[in-house]
């Protein structure tokens, strides 16, 4: 009866061990395949980091080449990938900070990694919103979306020399806890192995062999996984000093541009004034000739003084017509509340030529903008109309067409007409239709005008009418506040 007694006690205490150790191991099991499966977190979300900040780069890179494209092809290209890299950045920050399961994305973690995020949201927020606002405005206007791009590039780049760093202490931060928790399991992994043993010596070490194998398995899947974490933050640091070179290289080019550009109008402005210094001299000089020849002078000789009066009279013109087109760019002028029709009218008056006459169509605009550059382009326009005209009766039509915030203008004639080979050509500086022999142009009207609209931000372009005539269209964006 006592060895039975001491039987039951013995083996009701191998039970109460077994079950212990039972206990103990699905406990430790459980603990490590929780920290496996954070780690494979924490490895998603540092990839998912160096994406963003690759991503923020690649924004900045593009809004930079957008600004200097030269077609609107290019335009259109560099704002579809700015659209697709901001709709990747955007999903990518939400399954960040807000988690993903198909992603292998969690939105707990410590509190700093949260405070990380947190700070680093706000400089993501600053990043969308400008390229965002990029993106939008290039669905109306391909130059407008150019000299905004231009005009916020600044900000983008120090949205996101201050977004970079928060991204790189999260990835670090990632390293660090991805660190502790191997730590961790490998604690777990030696007392999973302390329980293994007592269970091999409670003879039951065949059941938890495999698990002991893929223990071992997923610690050096991790292990391995942190290395090459390692090394793609390495290459990730490279890029990053890469990109520092390039844009050193970039200010560098645009100081070199900007001093070129003072030297060229520097010089502009001296061989122009220092031209007219001797066409004056000689336009004095034909006079004298002709007062000293007096009467008794031959017609032919006459005649020859008086045309040369006439092409030293052109090239003052020509002269004061390129120190019009240099100096544009360079007038800084006030806002002001311009009323349309009141400007046509005056301008009007004063280019009226025989028996041109002048036809209004639509309700003329009152336009916040810069009144002198406005009057420049009606001016050439209008000039342009009457001078141009060889019908017995000219006629000018203007017109007004608002469309959204742009305003739209055209200048129609009854003249010849332009052939569509020619469009373009009749913008370019010194060029004209006609021998200037023929008439009196310097081909630098038109060229002021298309200058003036493009760098505020318009349009404008060449449509011939039905029968005859020609129209000359472009739009005028308004100043707001």
């Amino acid at each position: 009866m006592m060895e039975d007694t001491s039987s039951k006690g013995i083996g009701l205490k191998y039970i109460i061990a077994m079950v212990i150790i039972i206990a103990s191991l699905v406990f430790s099991e459980y603990s490590v395949q929780k920290n496996l499966r954070n780690q494979r977190f924490d490895a998603a979300e540092v990839n998912f980091s160096g994406r963003q900040r690759m991503l923020s780069q690649r924004l900045t890179k593009n809004v930079s080449l957008l600004q200097e494209a030269i077609t609107k092809e290019e335009v259109k290209l560099y704002l579809k990938e700015l659209a697709q890299d901001l709709a990747d950045f955007k999903a990518a920050q939400h399954a960040l900070i807000y988690g993903n399961t198909r992603l292998e994305l969690d939105a707990s973690g410590s509190e700093i990694v949260l405070g990380l995020f947190k700070e680093a949201n706000i400089h993501f927020e600053a990043i969308n919103g400008i390229v965002g606002q990029i993106i939008k405005a290039g669905e109306d206007s391909t130059q407008q979306v150019q000299l905004l791009a231009r005009k916020r590039l600044p900000t983008l780049l120090k949205a996101e020399q201050a977004f970079l760093p928060m991204m790189e202490d999260i990835v670090r931060q990632f390293s660090l806890e991805a660190k502790q928790n191997n730590e961790h399991t490998a604690q777990l992994s030696w007392r999973l192995t302390v329980a293994v043993v007592l269970l091999i010596i409670l003879q039951a070490f065949f059941v938890f062999l495999p698990a002991i194998r893929r223990l071992h398995s997923a610690n050096k899947a991790v292990i391995d996984s942190v290395h090459k974490l390692t090394e793609q933050n390495s290459i990730q640091g490279e890029l990053n000093d890469a990109l520092k070179l390039q844009q050193l290289a970039l200010e560098k080019n645009v100081a070199i541009l900007e001093r070129k550009n003072k030297e060229l109008d520097q010089f502009t402005y001296i061989a122009s004034h220092d031209l007219k210094t001797p066409l004056r001299a000689v336009s004095n000089l034909s006079v004298w000739l002709e007062s000293e020849l007096g009467s008794s002078t031959n017609p032919e000789v006459t005649n020859h003084l008086k045309m040369m009066r006439e092409r030293i009279l052109r090239m003052e013109n020509l002269i004061n017509g390129v120190l019009d087109y240099a100096s544009i760019s360079k007038l800084n002028l006030s806002v002001e509340a311009v009323n349309c029709d009141r400007l046509l009218h005056m301008i009007c008056e004063e280019e009226v030529i025989g028996k041109a006459r002048f036809d209004f169509k639509g309700k003329m605009p009152t336009i916040q903008t810069a009144s002198y550059m406005l009057e420049q382009v009606f001016r050439q326009l209008i000039r342009n109309a009457v001078q141009h005209n060889d019908d017995p009766q000219p006629m000018v039509e203007i017109s007004y067409h608002g469309i959204r915030e742009n305003h739209v203008f055209c200048i129609k004639d009854n003249g010849p007409g332009i052939l569509p080979e020619f469009h373009e050509k009749v913008f370019q500086m010194f060029q004209t239709l006609k021998s200037k022999d023929e008439h009196d142009a310097t081909g630098i009207g038109l060229s002021i005008a298309k200058k003036i609209v493009e760098e505020r931000g318009g349009e404008i372009w060449i449509a011939n009418s039905e029968s005859k005539g020609t129209s000359f269209w472009f739009t005028w964006p308004e100043v707001r506040n």
